[in-house]
């Protein structure tokens, strides 16, 4: 029998944090006319976009990790942490990072 991975029940636990999202663009898309069949056109981007937000917070906390920190607010030289979360090459969110907002 094959064991899921740490890091993939992570991620589907972070993916998991925004089904009340997906579901609340689902009624919009069709509050809008958009006919379900037409959803991936306008869901892919918008899923693709989560799964890339996810993979920034979780390597946000594991740096953070490597910092001794809990927060960003906790890091002397934010400038530091910031040139080595961008030295990654995994993309880079001001808002995400900075402020937290996910």
């Amino acid at each position: 029998m094959e064991t899921i991975s740490p890091h993939l029940k992570i991620m589907s636990q972070n993916i998991l944090q925004y089904e009340s999202k997906v579901w609340s663009t689902a009624d919009l898309l069709i509050g809008a006319g958009i006919k379900q069949s037409d959803f991936p056109k306008y869901m892919m981007p918008y899923f693709a976009m989560i799964m890339l937000e996810s993979r920034l917070v979780r390597h946000y906390k594991e740096l953070l990790k490597d910092f001794d920190a809990e927060t960003i607010k906790d890091i002397e030289n934010i400038e530091d942490f910031l040139e080595e979360f961008k030295d990654y090459n995994i993309g880079y969110n001001d808002l995400v990072i900075r402020s937290q907002k996910h």
